[in-house]
C-alpha cells in the first residue's frame, strides 16, 4: 500500500490567476491593469482609480505649484526665483 504525503503546499502556491481587467471606481469603466497605478494594499495590487481619474482628482497646486502659488500670491511674480 503506498504512503500519502500530507506534506502542506508553499504558502501562496494554490492561488488563482489574476484577472486581467479591474473596474475603476470613479467612472466605472472596464479597464485593463496597467490602466491603474501601482498599489500594495489595493486589490490585485492596484489603486481603485484608473490613472484617468487619478490625475483629474489631483488639486491644483499638485500639479503645479509654482502656479498655484502665482494665482493666491501674484506678487510672488516680482520676485526672483
Amino acid at each position: 500500500m503506498p504512503t500519502l504525503d500530507f506534506t502542506p503546499l508553499p504558502f501562496g502556491a494554490a492561488q488563482l490567476p489574476e484577472p486581467a481587467v479591474k473596474d475603476c471606481t470613479k467612472c466605472g469603466q472596464t479597464l485593463p491593469l496597467e490602466s491603474f497605478s501601482p498599489a500594495k494594499k489595493g486589490h490585485l495590487g492596484r489603486t481603485s482609480q484608473c490613472k484617468p481619474c487619478a490625475d483629474h482628482n489631483l488639486s491644483k497646486g499638485a500639479k503645479d505649484p509654482y502656479a498655484y502659488a502665482l494665482e493666491l500670491y501674484p506678487w510672488l511674480a516680482d520676485t526672483t526665483r
